[in-house]
């Protein structure tokens, strides 16, 4: 009714649809046309290119995106440089990771990232997702930040309070379940003392005979190895989520 009413459509007698007239062409035209430059371009292809890799976690390169049919949803012309500009942002960024060649801007094997995923959930634009620092940088700094006290508190435990470094069944269980988690979403140059770092504290923490300092104290070695690498921040991330199970 309201397409009808400014005058944007007109119902056609013979079929009883609505049909757009020559005003709506118009104001459509004006949309486009308005969406083809600028912040509201630009963040609309941000957050496409997002949902993108999000619905097709095992695209090649962010170049496949500009004959994608999500591109010609936008309703404007997308070129291959637009593209590059904005994974480049995605990727800086930390919404999107992927691995970098020297011939182009393009994102190699590109995927979303937990915090690409919450930019998605947001209902401002992207570009003011990223300077209010993310959803989820008040959740990373709480785990990160609790992950590491824990950790300092478990190595000055006095081992002969044993009901407060004891690790339930149940503990155990999340615990592992969530390093297995990180383990499975390490990219694929993690460096290998990483990757078998991460693998025996999932062992460990299946084990009822390691004790929560134990844990802590191993947990403590991945942080640290995982900060060096590129992908530390998000690595980090997770690791903090699954530590917060034995830190309480």
């Amino acid at each position: 009714m309201e397409l009808e009413d400014f005058k944007l459509a007109e119902t056609v007698r013979a079929s009883a649809h609505l049909a757009v007239t020559a005003r709506g062409h118009r104001v459509a035209e004006k949309i486009l046309a308005s969406r083809s430059g600028g912040k509201l371009a630009r963040d609309a292809l941000r957050r496409t290119l997002l949902r993108w890799l999000a619905d097709n976690p095992k695209v090649s390169s962010t170049e496949k995106f500009v004959e994608s049919p999500s591109a010609a949803a936008l309703g404007f012309q997308v070129t291959d440089n637009d593209v590059e500009n904005e994974a480049e942002f995605l990727a800086e960024n930390n919404l999107i990771k992927g691995i970098g060649v020297a011939q182009s801007r393009h994102a190699i094997r590109p995927s979303i990232t937990m915090e690409g995923r919450e930019a998605l959930d947001d209902p401002g634009t992207i570009w003011d997702f990223i300077k209010r620092g993310g959803v989820s940088q008040h959740v990373y700094n709480n785990q990160f930040e609790g992950a590491v006290a824990a950790i300092t508190q478990g190595s000055n435990v006095n081992h002969m309070e044993t009901h407060q470094t004891n690790v339930t069944t149940a503990e155990r269980a999340v615990f592992s379940q969530r390093l297995a988690a990180v383990l499975e979403a390490l990219p694929d140059d993690a460096p290998a003392d990483l990757r078998e770092c991460l693998t025996d504290l999932e062992a460990s923490a299946r084990d009822d005979a390691v004790s929560k300092p134990s844990l802590l104290a191993r947990a403590s070695q991945a942080f640290v190895i995982a900060a060096s690498t590129e992908a530390g921040r998000e690595i980090m991330q997770q690791l903090g989520h699954a530590v917060s199970v034995i830190s309480q």
